[in-house]
């Protein structure tokens, strides 16, 4: 409760009676403080990265697609080496790393699919660089 010489704007004393205006008697606590809720609420934070959908697709695109000439044997390409690199970092690391960042925007699909497919992407270049003979350095 307030102590007998604590004056407040919104209080009138008449006497030995502590009256209180109105519309602020209802917010007032059990223990006689004041309900405030002037301080405004914190601020809605949106994420502050660009959409990594599109390097997702781009990768899993970019892979898939020179996979497929290499299948069809386009110009006469038959090596795996120049396929065996995009796959291991634009298919593999890039699209793992968009994975991550659409778990960070919170889209469980993209989340989903893209480490999917960059785990296939590495696990294809990996096996198909130990087939083929190619040494990796780490």
């Amino acid at each position: 409760m307030v102590e007998q010489g604590e004056k407040y704007e919104y209080e009138e004393r008449r006497g030995s009676q502590l009256s209180i205006q109105p519309d602020l008697e209802r917010l007032r606590t059990k223990g006689g403080h004041i309900d405030n809720r002037d301080q405004p609420s914190l601020p809605v934070i949106h994420r502050s990265f660009a959409n990594p959908a599109p390097l997702g697709l781009l990768s899993f695109a970019t892979g898939l697609f020179l996979l497929s000439m290499l299948g069809v044997h386009a110009r006469g390409i038959t090596e795996k080496n120049m396929v065996i690199g995009v796959m291991v970092f634009f298919g593999g690391i890039c699209q793992f790393i968009s994975g991550i960042m659409e778990f960070i925007a919170g889209n469980t699909f993209g989340a989903t699919v893209f480490p999917s497919y960059a785990a296939l992407n590495l696990s294809y270049a990996i096996s198909s660089g130990i087939i083929e003979g190619i040494v990796y350095m780490c």
